[in-house]
């Protein structure tokens, strides 16, 4: 059980039993009690209901409950899946599905009443019950998972998330007929069904003909399936090691480049992003003015309609967002704000200025101006007023949001500094290999927070990603100036930063090169193909 929830128990063994539908009249007046305790109680709860409704309406957990439990699948605590009621009869398909429903309803009824108790607190949208599949777990060989409140059973049904083995091995297939072996140790993350990436320790795949194309993103290098059987090894470092078995492969250099990069220099039409391909659609409320540097920035007008929209980051409504990251995260950007600063402290609920936010419910990415209630935990707490917020979810940890108080104490910027009509640098970071979030303002670090190294970035969604205002929440646009954006998956360190700050302020781009020439090297990947009984061994990029 992950440490967050270690505290609450006694409160997930109540759950469970009130999701089996054994729960006792004694014992739900119990659960009632500790649910109402304290929002934390709540969340916890929450947290375990919709997971357990998650995984409940599969096939996986239907074929699962015509069946007694098995030794290595025990009924009990915290499970994915729900165990059937103890009967000698063999129950049908129906009646399984039936009470399926009966006690997912029952679940949600109560958090819904959990709902409407923390109506003060709102709660975080969550993620659709019926989540696209792309694979299976077909095979587990005596396998422990890390940070997983119970057990995955052989036939789950696996859509976008990391699977993290401690002991034992895991074997996965795609749709696509693609077989992935997970040795001890491995953290990987499902990203598509032709994508995965690689986090750490190794894995196998067989790629069967209609299935070449499919990659593996490893720290430092996409891996390439051109026909083949291979293996992948991430170390520490982040040094990876590839080994064809059978077949040909194609290895291709990461660069620490942004994935996504908006200049905003070309004078007309949609905003180019000259590393990834999207094209922003400037929308009524967001128009072209002159640059902060270069030629041009977009101007938002603080209207409902105000805003660049990035599509999901493949211009496709049926694929994973391209602003899904695991294992690091960078989004920076200059600005010249007009944000009034309004809100808690000025006799209003809040006012949010979004610079840029992904809204997939507790899933979402965010960079935003904000003066609100902090009823979305704030790491580390701090005083209310205004303030520039980082907000992400992390494994293990939920969504919480990270802040630079406007406070011009300790070192840190008033709102005022901020709209004294210069531009001004800002970078938010997050670094799963030392487990640091950090939030800059022109070049320094004014804020950070340290959690478990190790823990990674949970994110990904159908949601548009949007530069200067929130899709879902079109009040909280942006009042001024937004140039050179970009969006990483890995984070910047803070001599990047650093530089980068120093490049603006001397009235270049962040690299300090031409344009032409980062365009240039992004496309001249190094490459490398192997074929069988060949192996190669790629170092991660450096800063």
């Amino acid at each position: 059980m992950s440490s967050r929830y270690r505290q609450f128990e006694h409160l997930l063994h109540l759950a469970s039993r009130q999701c089996d539908g054994t729960i006792g009249a004694d014992e739900l007046q119990e659960l009632e009690r500790l649910v109402a305790a304290s929002p934390p109680a709540r969340q916890a709860y929450l947290d375990y209901v919709f997971l357990h409704a998650d995984l409940a309406w599969t096939d996986a957990a239907l074929e699962g409950s015509l069946a007694e439990p098995s030794a290595e699948e025990p009924c009990g605590e915290a499970r994915l899946a729900p165990c059937p009621p103890t009967s000698t009869a063999t129950p049908s398909r129906q009646s399984a599905s039936t009470w399926l429903g009966q006690v997912v309803v029952a679940c949600l009824v109560l958090a819904i009443g959990v709902g409407w108790w923390s109506l003060n607190a709102p709660l975080m949208s969550r993620r659709p019950l019926l989540a696209e599949t792309v694979a299976q777990l077909v095979e587990a060989e005596s396998v422990e998972w890390v940070d997983r409140r119970g057990t995955i059973r052989v036939g789950a049904k696996l859509g976008l998330g990391t699977l993290r083995v401690h002991r034992g091995t895991a074997r996965i297939r795609f749709r696509n007929g693609t077989i992935i072996d997970l040795g001890e140790e491995a953290a990987l993350r499902i990203e598509s069904a032709m994508s995965v990436r690689l986090i750490h320790g190794s894995a196998s795949a067989d790629v069967p003909p209609e299935a070449i194309g499919f990659r593996i993103e490893t720290p430092a290098a996409s891996v390439i399936d051109l026909g083949t059987r291979f293996t992948a090894h991430v170390g520490d470092s982040g040094q990876t090691e590839v080994r064809v078995l059978e077949g040909k492969v194609e290895l291709q250099e990461r660069r620490r480049l942004p994935r996504y990069y908006l200049s905003f220099d070309n004078t007309s039409g949609p905003a180019v992003d000259h590393f990834g391909g999207l094209r922003g659609k400037i929308i009524a409320g967001a128009r072209r003015v002159p640059g902060l540097i270069g030629r041009g920035a977009v101007h938002f007008d603080n209207s409902k309609t105000s805003e660049v929209n990035l599509g999901n980051g493949f211009n496709s409504s049926t694929t994973p967002s391209g602003f899904v990251t695991t294992t690091g995260i960078t989004v920076e950007a200059l600005i010249r704000p007009d944000w009034t600063g309004a809100g808690r402290t000025t006799g209003e609920r809040f006012d949010y200025d979004e610079i840029f936010r992904v809204e997939d419910g507790e899933y979402r990415i965010l960079l935003s101006f904000q003066n609100d209630d902090h009823e979305i935990p704030t790491r580390p707490p701090i005083a209310k007023g205004p303030s520039l917020a980082f907000g992400l979810h992390l494994d293990g940890h939920g969504y919480s949001e990270l802040e630079i108080p406007l406070d011009g104490k300790e070192g840190r910027p008033t709102l005022a500094d901020l709209k004294d009509g210069s531009a001004h640098h800002v970078v938010a970071t997050y670094d799963s290999r030392e487990g640091v979030k950090r939030l800059y303002i022109d070049g320094v670090v004014r804020q950070e927070y340290r959690v478990e190294p190790g823990t990674l970035i949970i994110s990904g969604g159908k949601a548009n990603a949007v530069i200067g205002n929130n899709e879902k929440r079109v009040n909280e646009a942006f009042q001024g100036v937004i140039d050179e954006f970009a969006f990483y998956d890995f984070a910047l360190s803070p001599e990047e930063v650093a530089r980068h700050h120093e490049s603006v302020a001397s009235g270049t781009n962040y690299f300090g090169r031409p344009l032409e020439e980062l365009i240039a090297e992004a496309r001249q990947h190094r490459r490398q193909q192997l074929t069988t009984g060949n192996s190669a061994v790629w170092e991660e990029p450096r800063p």
